[in-house]
């Protein structure tokens, strides 16, 4: 496990060597975890590459520094991939929200020679898609596929679900406070990438979320870091 404030300034700092001895612990049964210590100066892509390359995790050291080291130490799933497949004819166009450096092809999905992310017990990752259906279209939204190896076992696992349409679905100010957050979380950072879709947001139509997101994870340090992120976005 490494811990780091994103300074390479000791050592060999080459990726390449860096990525090699890594994967040098990997084939000798090793995973490698990388802590990221403070906010600044942290070069995301490097670190993130080395855990992949590693078969561990990359995180920012914060609050539930804990429960983020008691699950590197419980791993669950290796090389966990996700695809989501839309129905042509209920949506019209769709864009994933961030994870640009962690798309596959979709022939790579298959592919269990393609490394893929890690997953600890009880840990959960959360994907956001925009978009845009077809007025009077046909059939369910799409569905979805989940291939992984159980660190338990090594068998190769694959599940699959459909995603129904619902016209009922309730408003995003309806669903449940994880998601709520996962949502102003990314239009928070696309507010702050810029671009069409951060121009067009104001988080004070959102007020209603933000308060409940407030009250609910109101002993959570990092959940409060990302609503002052907002509130000053909201300025």
């Amino acid at each position: 496990m490494l811990f780091t404030d994103g300074a390479a300034n000791l050592g060999d700092a080459d990726p390449a060597r860096l990525s090699h001895l890594v994967m040098a612990m990997r084939n000798g049964g090793v995973a490698f975890d990388v802590a990221g210590i403070g906010a600044e100066d942290l070069n995301d892509r490097l670190l993130a590459d080395l855990a992949r390359h590693g078969n561990g995790r990359y995180y920012i050291a914060a609050d539930n520094l804990a429960a983020q080291l008691a699950g590197a130490f419980r791993p669950a799933a290796e090389d966990v991939k996700v695809q989501v497949q839309f129905n042509p004819e209920r949506v019209s166009r769709y864009k994933l929200i961030g994870f640009e450096e962690s798309r596959l092809k979709t022939e790579d999905f298959r592919n269990d020679a393609v490394d893929a992310a890690e997953l600890a017990a009880e840990e959960a990752a959360v994907a956001l898609y925009q978009v845009e259906l077809i007025p009077g279209g046909k059939g369910a939204i799409g569905g979805m596929s989940v291939r992984f190896r159980d660190a338990a076992s090594g068998d190769t696992v694959e599940r699959s679900w459909s995603i129904p349409f619902d016209e009922a679905a309730p408003a995003f100010d309806r669903a449940t406070p994880s998601i709520q957050l996962a949502g102003l979380s990314m239009l928070a950072a696309e507010k702050l990438k810029g671009g069409p879709l951060g121009q067009a947001i104001d988080f004070r139509r959102l007020t209603p979320s933000i308060s409940h997101v407030r009250r609910y994870y109101a002993g959570s340090g990092s959940a409060s870091e990302m609503l002052e992120v907002i509130g000053i976005l909201s300025r």
